[in-house]
């Protein structure tokens, strides 16, 4: 039995070891005040930004992801769509504001950052988890989010039956 156990606690050690190595990126919640990003700055300068969106359709967004151009870095991507005008990211914006709260999920704007703290980008969800990885230094790549915690958690269409009335 000790064996075992000393064989457990030295893989767990290991694979703590390899995930602090293998830092693919990170996201933090982007503060709010004077000399910060927020949505509406972003949404106003649509136009610096490479802007995609994911989720179940253009009704359903579950993110709203703003790219640098700037900077040489780019964000790889599969499964989102482009944003091709002012209207439409509106539309994406609000229907993410009016998701509401479901649990600990509401909508907020995270910074995406490469391991070496390179700020790639913004996203904007309810999602409290984005899923990256680098594939070379200067190219990080950002999963897909299917869906929006309202239809993923709740199965509910909460934004149809507020509309419906």
């Amino acid at each position: 039995m000790k064996k075992y156990m000393t064989r457990a606690v030295l893989f767990l050690a290991f694979a703590a070891f390899l995930a602090g190595c293998l830092r693919p990126g990170t996201y933090r919640v982007v503060p709010q005040g004077e000399g910060h990003a927020n949505i509406e700055t972003l949404t106003a300068n649509w136009q610096d930004y490479s802007v995609t969106y994911a989720g179940h359709g253009p009704w359903h967004p579950a993110a709203v992801m703003f790219e640098r151009k700037d900077d040489g870095h780019a964000i790889a991507v599969d499964r989102w769509s482009a944003v091709e005008s002012p209207e439409a990211l509106e539309a994406l914006v609000v229907s993410i504001k009016t998701q509401g709260q479901t649990g600990p999920y509401y909508p907020r704007l995270f910074e995406i950052r490469g391991p070496d703290d390179h700020l790639y980008g913004y996203l904007f969800t309810a999602w409290d988890v984005v899923l990256t990885k680098m594939i070379d230094e200067r190219t990080l790549f950002v999963f897909d989010m299917p869906l929006p915690p309202y239809l993923a958690i709740n199965g509910r269409d909460s934004l149809l039956d507020r509309t419906a009335r």
